[in-house]
């Protein structure tokens, strides 16, 4: 008996394991060659079963396979892909690198805020440039601070 093991597409499947089995003599393995080709040698006549199965496709069966004395056996044999029911998840999160602009941000507790050395609580309004002047201005005298409030 000889035969080819090729897969949906047509194209052969090499290194698939084929297993002949008779219920009187057992069962024996060959591998299929580059060409997919696959042949077993010597089998008693009767009624045997083929199968063949490879990692990654399903494995074909073939029940009932009657062998004569002296006449040659064909059988080719189709593998379709393996399908299984496994349900892979992915899950993720959001990213808290800004991917838009090169800008770093954070978020402040209601705390920090109040702490902040501005006379006002709009952190917005804080960072405008006359407030980081007067954070400078600090450093050397509070006197020259209330200088620069009372003229705006």
């Amino acid at each position: 008996m000889h035969g080819t093991i090729t897969d949906p597409t047509g194209a052969v499947i090499p290194a698939a394991v084929v297993t002949f089995n008779n219920a009187a003599t057992g069962s024996r393995q060959v591998l299929t060659d580059n060409s997919g080709a696959y042949q077993f040698l010597q089998l008693p006549p009767g009624e045997d079963t083929i199968a063949a199965s490879k990692c990654g496709f399903a494995k074909v069966t073939r029940e009932h396979v009657t062998l004569q004395v002296n006449i040659p056996a064909t059988l080719d044999l189709q593998m379709e892909m393996e399908t299984t029911g496994e349900l892979v998840t992915v899950s993720a999160e959001a990213s808290t690198v800004s991917t838009t602009d090169a800008s770093i941000g954070s978020a402040f507790t209601e705390q920090q805020v109040r702490q902040l050395p501005f006379d006002t609580r709009n952190v917005v309004e804080g960072l405008r440039p006359e407030y980081k002047l007067l954070a400078e201005l600090a450093r050397y005298s509070d006197r020259a601070v209330q200088n620069l409030r009372a003229d705006r």
